[in-house]
């Protein structure tokens, strides 16, 4: 079993990739660097992980060919686009990109992958945000996965904002936590008649690495087909699946 991560460098990536490590599942992060992040260099963890240079929209098909299962984290920040330029950027980053790992993952007989989209609000859901279109595409692309190939199986998480630290390229720590875990007490603690007519509460980074690696590493034969995450079941997930 082993597990091959595009996007493994990146906030919720670094977080995937350590818990893959304390579980000693052989993990490869592929990335335009090439290397461990900064803020990493004297976590012991991370030198068991293989840290690979590649382009995501490009993916090379030897990379492939030891996996078990194909993560892919890819993506831009859900920011207004101004120019079509940006625009094109945010359709590239977050659609074209994680297309190109799925269908690479799919040619190489890649049996299990799972797809970071996001929660998005009903009134940004339309084709003149980027952001969107790209998350929809990707969608999808995992969708025809799974319909070419009945033993195939696809996770989908569905989180609004995702808090904990995050580091900047020069491996500053940046906490998320001080303003947005107040807003996840809130939101979350609503009735769940309300809580339809709420933005959805932001969840953490661990919750997220925590589906994101069970669903990775899912071996019942049973278990096939997609399946979508939804932002109150990352919150609520227990560890070994969803609690209500």
């Amino acid at each position: 079993m082993s597990v091959l991560v595009f996007g493994g460098n990146g906030f919720v990536g670094c977080k995937v990739m350590e818990r893959l490590a304390e579980l000693q599942i052989p993990t490869s992060s592929v990335s335009r660097q090439g290397k461990k992040p900064r803020h990493l260099e004297n976590e012991a963890w991370a030198d068991s992980v293989q840290w690979l240079q590649g382009d995501a929209s490009e993916p090379d098909p030897l990379l492939f060919e030891q996996c078990t299962a194909v993560v892919t984290l890819v993506g831009s920040p859900p920011v207004p686009t101004f120019s079509q330029k940006a625009y094109d950027r945010q359709v590239f980053a977050n659609g074209q990109t994680n297309v190109a790992v799925i269908e690479s993952a799919a040619q190489a007989g890649v049996k299990t992958l799972v797809l970071q989209s996001a929660d998005i609000p009903a009134m940004l859901r339309r084709k003149s945000f980027g952001y969107y279109v790209g998350k929809q595409m990707a969608y999808e692309a995992a969708q025809t996965f799974v319909q070419q190939d009945t033993l195939r199986r696809v996770s989908v998480l569905r989180p609004s904002g995702i808090y904990g630290t995050r580091h900047s390229k020069s491996g500053r720590a940046i906490s998320l936590s001080p303003v947005l875990y107040p807003v996840h007490l809130t939101l979350n603690s609503m009735p769940n008649g309300l809580k339809n007519y709420l933005p959805s509460a932001p969840v953490s980074v661990e919750q997220v690495a925590g589906v994101i690696v069970t669903e990775s590493l899912k071996t019942d034969p049973n278990y096939t087909g997609l399946r979508e995450w939804t932002n109150q079941q990352i919150i609520n997930w227990s560890g070994d699946g969803i609690t209500t």
